[in-house]
């Protein structure tokens, strides 16, 4: 798992495990992407992603893209959870 942000990556284990929140950035031009790449589809909870703030624009089969700055969780099935903040994508 990863997180892409402007050609960083981060480790998406370290934000489930610490419980790190996961900023994005605002707007700027740039798509803030959260990449859950090696994520067993099946251990995303039901329900696995909450809004805060923003809306899920389109759904593919591997990815949501998110309306600009959406904030939120991912929820495992294990009860680790992300926030975010400022996510535009989430591919996995």
């Amino acid at each position: 798992m990863r997180l892409r942000l402007l050609g960083f990556l981060i480790s998406a284990a370290l934000c489930f495990a610490q419980e790190w929140p996961y900023y994005g950035g605002d707007a700027g031009g740039w798509t803030d992407v959260i990449d859950l790449s090696g994520v067993d589809v099946g251990s995303l909870a039901p329900g696995w992603l909450a809004l805060t703030s923003g809306t899920v624009d389109e759904i593919g089969a591997d990815y949501n893209v998110l309306s600009e700055d959406a904030a939120g969780t991912i929820t495992l099935n294990d009860g680790s959870v992300m926030t975010f903040e400022g996510i535009e994508r989430i591919e996995w």
